[in-house]
């Protein structure tokens, strides 16, 4: 009775969990050189790491830093409803996800969009965003934002990863907050 109570009262949108908790840890990954630290970066099975690509993204990290002490880091994986030759459908999602939170939260808003297509017959992708962690604290609202555009842009679904073993949750989304005083060369460990 109390569940189905909850329940009613609740209004957080449904999330579609993996089985397990992701976790980076010694198994799983590997040290990165970045100018004078040494990052903790996850370990494709099949493929090396592409330097200029991981160069870039915490090259973002560091620009994002620089402007706001504090930076929220979330991620979303977008499933689109039929599949795409292109990135088109992709692109102009993005630039109107980016737009609208931009001016919704009046902060700079930076996303790294992976394409990923491994033995499905449909890609989907790995969205990561960043915005001021003074303007936004909690990624609930914003990635339920994010998830009804995409539901309607293209009529596809929309996954959250669960990293609750690595880092502890604001919500039940997956989200962290970057600090500048964080020693970001030791921990967390990027995804």
């Amino acid at each position: 009775m109390t569940n189905k109570i909850y329940q009613r009262l609740s209004n957080k949108p449904k999330v579609k969990r993996l089985k397990q908790a992701f976790c980076i840890n010694e198994h799983n990954s590997l040290l990165f050189a970045y100018k004078n630290h040494a990052y903790h970066v996850y370990k494709p099975k099949l493929k090396g790491l592409k330097k200029s690509i991981v160069n870039a993204i915490i090259s973002d990290y560091e620009v994002m830093l620089s402007f706001y002490s504090r930076v929220l880091v979330c991620r979303i994986d977008l499933h689109p409803g039929q599949c795409s030759a292109d990135n088109q459908l992709i692109n102009q999602y993005l630039k109107k996800l980016t737009h609208l939170l931009t001016k919704h939260y009046d902060c700079k808003v930076l996303y790294h969009c992976a394409r990923e297509q491994n033995t499905s017959e449909v890609e989907h992708y790995h969205v990561e965003l960043m915005l001021s962690g003074h303007k936004i604290n909690h990624s609930e609202k914003l990635l339920s934002q994010a998830k009804s555009m995409w539901e309607q842009h293209s009529k596809g679904t929309v996954s959250f990863v669960d990293c609750s073993g690595q880092v502890k949750l604001a919500t039940v989304l997956e989200s962290f907050q970057y600090k500048r005083s964080d020693s970001f060369g030791v921990n967390p460990p990027l995804y």
